[in-house]
């Protein structure tokens, strides 16, 4: 199940439309199992640099955070970076095979699963170095449009527009979500008078 894992690490990196044509008619158990052992991975190193506050993001956010607590709190952000990831995995999985079946794959929600648990790669193997690591993660978007392309037989216009819809109303939804609590905090604070 993981003698193969440095292997596919590569080729869902270098040569994406490749790897998931290798693992077309694999076991969505298989990709679980790489999915979570990436995502242990990620937690790990990005616990590690949160803990010393190599991220400058980071740096800001734990300034508040009392000192006698901070390891504690690292430790509890990559269990629930854990927990969140495996939660998310199918929340994503089935959000995403809605927009799947939207433009016409009928592959099945398993061949998204697949999907969903490779294009992971980008994202959970390098995603996690500060500053640069958000590129990481935007080709995981990249990857993941041609695992849906491929393991869903879809167009790349419809792989597109299935992996990018969700995107942008979970953005959208974000965006309202912080204007809303800004017109709160000014309303309840009277900043604004």
């Amino acid at each position: 199940m993981l003698e193969d894992f440095p292997e596919k690490l590569k080729s869902f990196i270098l040569s994406p439309t490749e790897a998931f044509r290798n693992i077309k008619n694999g076991d969505v158990g298989d990709a679980l199992v790489y999915y979570v052992v990436l995502l242990v991975i990620y937690s790990v190193l990005s616990g590690i640099v949160n803990y010393f506050r190599i991220d400058p993001i980071m740096k800001v956010l734990y300034s508040s955070v009392p000192a006698g607590t901070v390891a504690i709190f690292d430790i509890m952000n990559i269990i629930y970076g854990i927990v969140g990831g495996i939660v998310g995995f199918f929340i994503i999985g089935l959000v995403l095979h809605l927009f799947v079946l939207i433009v016409g794959g009928k592959m099945g929600l398993e061949q998204t699963f697949k999907s969903v648990a490779y294009a992971s790669t980008p994202g959970f193997l390098l995603g996690w170095i500060p500053v640069i690591g958000i590129l990481f993660a935007f080709y995981g978007i990249i990857v993941q449009i041609i695992g849906i392309r491929e393991l869903q037989e879809v167009s790349t216009g419809r792989a597109t527009v299935a992996v990018m819809i969700p995107l942008i109303i979970l953005f959208g939804l974000i965006i309202l979500a912080v204007l809303f609590f800004v017109f709160a905090v000014v309303a309840a604070t009277g900043i604004a008078a």
